[in-house]
C-alpha cells in the first residue's frame, strides 16, 4: 500500500518536473522568438537610416553648404522632447515611443536647422528615416557658417519592433532605432580666385600667338552680386565687388622662381592696345594688364585642398573621378555644332566631361563644370557659367564672337614619364575674337557644389557617444554638437 502512494508521489513529482522543463523550453523559445523579431528589426532600422544617408548626401548635390545648414523646418513633437543634441534630426526617446504611421496628437513643435528630410522623415517599407546635416568643428565657433567644406550628416532610421505587453503613448509596438553619423568633404581644389589659371613653368600659344586682335576681355572683379543676365547683357564690374587678378600663372617651383617665366612670356606677347583688356587685382606691371603669379596665394592659402592643383596625379586621378559621375561624357573625340546646345543650365546645372578632343563650335549654353582631357576647341557663339577644367593636353583655343564664360578656367598639360609618373607639361592657349571671360566666385563654388562628396568617417552613434554632456564646441558653450571625427 505504502509502495502504490510512493509511486503516485514519484508520478506527479515527474509530470510537474516535465512540465516545468516544457514550459522553461516554451519560454526559452519564445525568448529566442522575440530575439530574432527584435534583431530583425534592428537591422531592418540599420538599413533605413543607411539609405538615408546615401539618398540626403545624393541630394546634397549642386546645394550651397550654408544654406542647407541654416534652412529651418518646425518639427512636430508628441511627447514634447526635443532632440538631445544639436545634431539629432528628432528625439531618440520619441523615435522609439512613437508609431509614426498612426501618430497621437502633437503637443508641440521644435523649430531645426539642416533637417534634410520633411518633418515627418521619409518611409521606407514599414520604417522610415530623419536625416539632418551640421556642420563639423571647423574652428569659426559657427554651426550655420561653413569653413572649410566640412558637413556631418546623421541618420536616424526607425523600424517597428515586435508587439509589446504595455501601450505605450497610443501603440503596442516599440521602435527598433539606429542612428549613424557620415563626416563628409567637399572638394575645394578649384576653388579659382581669377577667371583664366594657367599652370607651368612657361607657356606657348596654340595659334600664332596668345592673344589675337582687341575684342576680346578677361575680367577679374568679382561679378557674384550680379545675375547671370545681367553679365551676359554686358554689364561691368561694380565699386565695391571684391577684385582678382585677370589671370593667374602657377607654378610649383620655388628655387625656379615659380611661375615668372609663364608670366613674363604671356606680358610680353601682348600688344600696348590689348593690356587694358585684362581688368583687376594690380600685378608686378600694375592694373593693366592684371596679370599675376598666383602659385605663394595657392601655397599660404586657408583652403587645405587649394595645394592640390600643384600635384598632377591627383590631376590626372580627379579626371576619372569626376568622369564617372557626369552627365554628359564623350569618350571619343566630339564636335558639338549647331544651334541650342545645352550642357546644364543654371538652375540644372552639370557635370561635363570629354576623355578627348571637344569641339564647340555651335550656338547655345551651358553651366556647371566642363572637363576636357584633350584639346579644346570654342569657336561658336556658346555662353558657358562654371568652371572649365582642361587638364589633359592642356591646350585651348578660343576663337568666333559673342561668347562669354563666368566663372573660372583652369588649363595645365598633364603628362606620363617612362615610369608612369604624372608631371607637368607646357601648356598651349590662343584668345581671339569677342570672348569674355568674367570672374564670378559664386558660378565657381556652383561648379564645385556638383563634385561628390569625400568620405571622412562613418560610424553608428550610441548613448555613451552621442551623451549630451559631451556635446560642446570649446569655443562657444552656447551651441552643442557631437565630439569630432
Amino acid at each position: 500500500m505504502h509502495e502504490k502512494g510512493s509511486a503516485l508521489l514519484l508520478a506527479v513529482i515527474l509530470s510537474f518536473l516535465l512540465m516545468a522543463l516544457g514550459l522553461g523550453l516554451t519560454m526559452s523559445s519564445l525568448s529566442e522568438f522575440t530575439m530574432s523579431d527584435e534583431f530583425e528589426s534592428h537591422e531592418r532600422a540599420l538599413y533605413i537610416a543607411d539609405a538615408g544617408i546615401g539618398a540626403v548626401e545624393t541630394s546634397m548635390r549642386g546645394r550651397d553648404l550654408e544654406r542647407a545648414l541654416r534652412e529651418e523646418t518646425l518639427v512636430p513633437s508628441y511627447l514634447g522632447i526635443p532632440p538631445e543634441t544639436e545634431r539629432d534630426p528628432i528625439s531618440i526617446e520619441e523615435a522609439r515611443d512613437i508609431d509614426f504611421n498612426r501618430p497621437p496628437e502633437q503637443v508641440t513643435q521644435f523649430r531645426l536647422t539642416g533637417m534634410l528630410t520633411p518633418s515627418q522623415g521619409v518611409q521606407v517599407g514599414r520604417g522610415r528615416y530623419f536625416a539632418r546635416v551640421t556642420d563639423n568643428h571647423d574652428g569659426d565657433s559657427d554651426p550655420l557658417t561653413d569653413y572649410d567644406g566640412r558637413i556631418f550628416i546623421r541618420s536616424v532610421g526607425v523600424h517597428p519592433g515586435p508587439p509589446q505587453e504595455v501601450t505605450l503613448y497610443g501603440s503596442n509596438l516599440k521602435n527598433s532605432v539606429v542612428e549613424i553619423e557620415k563626416l563628409l568633404k567637399r572638394d575645394m581644389s578649384f576653388d579659382a580666385s581669377t577667371p583664366f589659371n594657367v599652370y607651368g613653368p612657361h607657356a606657348r600659344p596654340s595659334q600664332n600667338r596668345f592673344f589675337d586682335g582687341n575684342a576680346f576681355k578677361i575680367d577679374g572683379y568679382d561679378h557674384s552680386q550680379m545675375s547671370i543676365d545681367e553679365v551676359l547683357r554686358g554689364h561691368h564690374h561694380r565699386d565695391g565687388e571684391s577684385e582678382h587678378a585677370a589671370m593667374g600663372m602657377i607654378n610649383d617651383d620655388l628655387g625656379g622662381g615659380d611661375a615668372t617665366g609663364s608670366l613674363r612670356e604671356v606680358y610680353e606677347s601682348l600688344d600696348r592696345n590689348q593690356m587694358s583688356n585684362l581688368i583687376g587685382d594690380e600685378g608686378p606691371y600694375g592694373e593693366t594688364p592684371s596679370i599675376r603669379d598666383e602659385t605663394d596665394m595657392i601655397r599660404e592659402s586657408p583652403n587645405g585642398d587649394a595645394k592640390n592643383v600643384f600635384d598632377a596625379h591627383f590631376l590626372n586621378q580627379f579626371i576619372n573621378r569626376v568622369a564617372a559621375v557626369a552627365d554628359n561624357r564623350y569618350d571619343e573625340n566630339t564636335s558639338l555644332s549647331g544651334s541650342n546646345i545645352l550642357l546644364g543650365t543654371e538652375d540644372d546645372p552639370q557635370i561635363t566631361v570629354a576623355m578627348g578632343d571637344l569641339s564647340l563650335s555651335g550656338n547655345g549654353s551651358g553651366s556647371g563644370i566642363l572637363v576636357v582631357k584633350g584639346k579644346l576647341e570654342y569657336s561658336g557663339a556658346f555662353d558657358y557659367n562654371g568652371l572649365i577644367l582642361v587638364i589633359g593636353d592642356g591646350e585651348v583655343t578660343i576663337s568666333g564672337a559673342n561668347k562669354s564664360i563666368i566663372g573660372g578656367l583652369y588649363l595645365a598639360e598633364i603628362l606620363q614619364d617612362e615610369n608612369g609618373e604624372h608631371l607637368f607639361g607646357i601648356p598651349e592657349f590662343t584668345i581671339s575674337g569677342m570672348t569674355n571671360f568674367y570672374f564670378r566666385s559664386k558660378s565657381v563654388h556652383m561648379a564645385i557644389s556638383l563634385l561628390p562628396f569625400r568620405s571622412i568617417g562613418w560610424r553608428e552613434i550610441t548613448r555613451e557617444i552621442s551623451s549630451p554632456d559631451r556635446m560642446t564646441y570649446p569655443e562657444d558653450p552656447r551651441h552643442a554638437a557631437s565630439p569630432n571625427m
